[in-house]
C-alpha cells in the first residue's frame, strides 16, 4: 500500500524469511522490491536494474505469519502443520511406500499431498492424476514417498470428547494421546448418569472415574491420582 508519510509512494516489499545469503564486501540488504541484495565492492546496493543505492529505501524480513495451531492427518497416520513459508497451507503429506500400487503396463504413480496417496496416471491422458478427488498434472499437488520407511496404519480412534486422533509414527504406531478432558455429558450424577458418593475427577486419559472411598484418591489408567486430573470438555453450543 501507499505510504501517506513518503509522499504516496509505496511502501517497500519484504524479504523472504530464510536467512541472507552471505557476501563478501558486506552484509546483504533487503531492497523494496522484496530481494536481497548484496553490495558491491564500493557499498552500493543494486535495488532495481541498474539503480544503485547506498540510503536505500530499504525493507526489512517479512513477519513470521501466525498460522492456526490445527493438523491434519495423512493416510500413514502422520500429522502435517500449517506452514508460515506457505501462506499457512498444510504442508505435504508423504506416501507410505508398501502402498505403491501397479498401475499397468507403462502407467506411472504420484503420491498426492493433500492425503497422502498413490493416485495412478490416468490411461487417456498421460500426466494426468486425480488427488483428493481433482485431476491435476501441476507438480505443487504431488508429494513424496515417505523416507522412514512404511508408515502407519490410517485408522483413526475416536477420543471422549468426540475428537479424533490417527498413529503416531514417532511413537511405534501408537495412536496419539487423546486431549485431556471428560465427556461432559458423561459426568456422573448428571444427566442420569449413575452418582459417585465420595466424589469423581477426570483422568487424564479422558475417562470420568468415582473415588476409592476417600474422595482424594481416583483409579485413573491402571493406576491411583490424587491430583493431575483433566477438566471437563467445553460443550458444544
Amino acid at each position: 500500500k501507499r505510504d501517506p508519510d513518503n509522499d504516496c509512494n509505496f511502501e517497500p516489499c519484504c524479504c523472504p524469511q530464510q536467512d541472507p545469503p552471505t557476501c563478501k564486501n558486506g552484509p546483504a540488504k533487503c531492497c523494496g522490491q522484496g530481494e536481497w541484495q548484496c553490495p558491491t565492492f564500493l557499498g552500493w546496493y543494486e535495488c532495481g536494474a541498474g539503480d544503485f543505492t547506498k540510503k536505500g529505501p530499504f525493507s526489512e524480513k517479512c513477519p513470521i505469519k501466525d498460522c492456526k495451531k490445527d493438523y491434519k492427518v495423512c493416510d500413514n497416520g502422520d500429522r502435517v502443520y500449517r506452514d508460515p513459508d506457505d501462506d499457512c497451507n498444510f504442508e505435504p503429506c508423504c506416501c507410505a511406500s508398501y502402498d505403491y500400487p501397479f498401475c499397468g503396463v507403462g502407467k506411472k504413480a504420484a503420491c498426492c499431498a493433500a492425503n497422502g496417496k498413490w493416485a495412478c496416471e490416468s490411461t487417456k491422458s498421460p500426466e494426468w492424476f486425480i488427488c483428493d478427488g481433482k485431476w491435476t498434472k501441476d507438480k505443487d499437488d504431488f508429494g513424496e514417498k515417505c523416507s522412514d520407511g512404511p508408515g502407519c496404519a490410517g485408522d483413526i480412534k475416536t477420543c471422549p470428547d468426540g475428537s479424533v486422533v490417527g498413529r503416531d509414527p514417532k511413537n511405534k504406531c501408537q495412536f496419539f494421546d487423546c486431549p485431556e478432558c471428560c465427556n461432559p455429558y458423561d459426568e456422573p450424577g448428571k444427566y442420569k448418569n449413575p452418582f459417585c458418593f465420595e466424589g469423581h475427577r477426570c483422568c487424564p486419559d479422558g475417562k470420568w472415574s468415582c473415588s476409592i472411598g476417600d474422595g482424594k484418591t481416583f483409579p485413573c489408567g491402571g493406576g491411583y491420582l490424587t491430583s493431575g486430573f483433566g477438566k471437563p470438555c467445553p460443550t458444544k453450543p
